[in-house]
């Protein structure tokens, strides 16, 4: 008989109800707790949890979600818990990755949590590398470098946006210590990061439920609030694009989700850290401009329409995104000189 679990969203209010189908049977605690969200990837499944399986660090538990799948993934999660002790299969209604993560989050009992995308696989030695890095360090987040994985060419390109050494103080280091620079060293993205579970229950984290940027409130939150970061330069997460399974393959459609991150982590932000609110502000008109370049024309039409209702007061900040014609220039995370914007 399955077990109920009430998942929580980033506003700490009940979002929906998801089953363990499967109780992991370690008798350890955790050193890291990976939690997979699945959703009709059995194309690519057996290349992520083989790389999650085989790791060099062994004391992990390994917590995958099924978002509704309607493929074969739901059978292979089985399977690889008939065979490894440390998998904890849950089951929900197809409510996309940000609620299946919160679902493994609230079952999650690791030391540090790791976020994997069921189409994206890690190198054997990362959460060893990762982990210890983390412990030398008492960081609350570790960082590591990424390679895109292009599944049509199968070759790997090293992304510098995923971690921008050249904009990095001494390591580890204090948030506080990087002013202008705190968001312009890696991208908003949970994949290729570990986090202190202390510290994100501390601080209430929880991913959006939104169909795309649904880890971006979470990272820039976590980035925001943690006090001691540590960087592991290894590349050593493969992201998987140019498949058709991939959130960023219909990002079109919902781009616009980037907004109600703005407003939800200028919250956190104005309430906790006011000091980088300005600093997030200009990182988030960048991203902006970059997933609104992203879209066709239809969606970019939805896409400032929306801007204009859901941004209210502070879609001045954001207006020239959709007026300026130059804004083709721009690219997705892309580092650029900093904007003057005030907030009032």
């Amino acid at each position: 008989m399955e077990k109920k679990i009430i998942v929580r969203n980033a506003e700490g209010e009940a979002e929906t109800q998801a089953g363990i189908l499967m109780q992991n049977k370690i008798n350890y605690l955790p050193k890291v707790s990976v939690i997979i969200p699945v959703y009709n990837v059995d194309k690519y499944l057996h290349e992520c949890l083989d790389s999650v399986v085989n790791q060099t660090l062994k004391e992990i538990e390994i917590i995958c979600i099924d978002d509704g799948s309607t493929d074969n993934s739901l059978k292979i999660l089985y399977e690889y818990a008939k065979k490894d002790k440390r998998f904890t299969i849950i089951a929900q209604k197809h409510l996309y990755a940000g609620v299946a993560r919160n679902a493994g989050l609230s079952v999650a009992k690791g030391e540090y949590l790791s976020f994997l995308d069921s189409d994206d696989f890690f190198e054997l030695e990362m959460l060893e590398k990762m982990y210890q890095k983390a412990k030398q360090n008492k960081a609350d987040i570790c960082v590591c470098g990424a390679f895109f994985y292009d599944n049509l060419t199968q070759n790997n390109l090293e992304k510098k946006c995923c971690l921008n050494m050249d904009n990095l103080p001494e390591k580890p280091f204090v948030i506080n210590s990087l002013h202008s620079n705190c968001y312009n060293w890696t991208t908003p993205c949970a994949w290729n990061k570990i986090f202190s579970r202390k510290f994100v229950n501390a601080e209430k984290i929880r991913f959006q439920s939104s169909k795309s940027c649904n880890d971006a409130y979470f990272t820039i939150v976590a980035l925001s609030l943690a006090q001691s970061i540590c960087i592991c330069p290894d590349v050593l997460v493969h992201y998987r694009i140019n498949t058709s399974s991939s959130i960023s393959a219909h990002r079109d459609k919902s781009n616009h989700s980037i907004l109600n991150v703005y407003l939800a982590a200028k919250k956190v932000i104005k309430s906790k850290r006011p000091e980088l609110l300005h600093y997030f502000t200009q990182k988030l008109f960048e991203n902006t401009k970059g997933e609104w370049r992203l879209c066709g024309e239809e969606a970019k039409q939805y896409f400032a329409l929306k801007a204009k209702k859901v941004l209210g007061a502070d879609y001045k900040y954001f207006r020239k995104i959709f007026t300026d014609k130059t804004v083709k220039k721009y690219t997705l995370f892309g580092f650029l000189p900093l904007l003057s914007i005030e907030e009032k």
